[in-house]
Order: C-alpha cells, then sequence, then structure tokens
C-alpha cells in the first residue's frame, strides 16, 4: 500500500507520543480513505468509517479542526484491528 509523501507523513503524526495537537480531522479523514475505508455519515454531522468489519466514528471537531486524544486512541484501535497497521508498516 502506497501512501503520497503528504499522507504518509498524517500516517506517522498518528502514532506519535505523546499525541499530535494538530491532526486536523480533513487530513485524516482523506488518509482513511486512501486506504480503504469507506466513508458514512451517520445523522447529522456524525461520520463513520469501516474497513474489514471494524468501525471508527465521530462528529467532526468545530470550531478547531483538530483531533482530540479521545478520538485519536480510538482511530489508533481503528488501523491496528482492520489490519491497516500491519498491512501498511509491513509494505513501506
Amino acid at each position: 500500500m502506497k501512501l503520497n509523501s503528504n499522507r504518509a507523513k498524517i500516517y506517522r503524526e498518528i502514532w506519535v507520543m505523546p499525541h499530535s495537537k494538530k491532526l486536523r480531522f480533513s487530513d485524516v479523514s482523506n488518509l482513511l480513505v486512501a486506504l480503504g475505508c469507506d466513508r458514512h455519515s451517520k445523522g447529522g454531522a456524525n461520520v463513520v468509517f469501516e474497513l474489514n468489519g471494524k468501525a471508527w466514528g465521530m462528529h467532526p471537531p468545530h470550531p478547531q479542526p483538530y483531533i482530540t486524544r479521545p478520538y485519536l486512541k480510538d482511530l489508533r484501535k481503528l488501523l491496528i484491528d482492520s489490519g491497516i497497521r500491519d498491512s501498511y508498516e509491513g509494505n513501506s
């Protein structure tokens, strides 16, 4: 699985500890779609990403566009549980 340099940078930022406070929801959304996730709206502004039987959803942040720590933890869990982390990092 290949990602362009911008998406690869965003992917790496997801795993930075302590968590990145400048990780934009729009960038993460685009990354997940590029990794093969299906994006669905689920009532109001809620967004759900699904891949390999696993799902992660959230209400896009506002007024600041950045993902908070609890959502980032859930995002990491999605990447691990759906097998994206192993397949991406195994091919990098």
